[in-house]
């Protein structure tokens, strides 16, 4: 993933960042006006995290947490977006514990994973069961 951020030309990645904060945007305001309003979003993959940063546009108190093997993409989350982060493969989630979310985002990251049922198993255990 690095080397493929380095090998974007410059002006390609900001317009990435941009596209994924519109898609973001985007994708709260879909959900808001579902009537749905989530206090907290795990996403796994973030990549930039600007998805997110889109949705907190819509929702500013939601709380996101991101997981991913990318110590870089970890750094960045918490350092530019104030995102909770945690080390791991969204097949193996111990280390979030107990914690449950209202919202789980897996934007592409399906191709990168060798166990889809146990994603899905995962994303079900700690989907936050009461708003939904």
């Amino acid at each position: 993933m690095l080397e493929e951020i380095i090998n974007t030309p410059e002006i390609e990645q900001e317009r990435n960042l941009v596209r994924n904060y519109r898609r973001g945007i985007l994708f709260g305001s879909q959900v808001k006006r579902k009537g749905f309003h989530p206090e907290t979003i795990l996403e796994l993959g973030p990549g930039s995290g600007y998805f997110c940063v889109g949705i907190q546009g819509i929702f500013p108190d939601c709380r996101i947490t991101v997981v991913d093997i990318v110590d870089d993409v970890l750094r960045n989350n918490k350092d530019i977006h104030g995102s909770a982060t945690f080390k791991g493969t969204p097949e193996n989630l111990e280390l979030l514990g107990m914690m449950q979310f209202d919202l789980i985002i897996a934007r592409d990251i399906l191709e990168h994973v060798t166990d889809i049922s146990k994603v899905t198993e995962n994303v079900v255990k700690h989907l936050n069961k009461i708003n939904y």
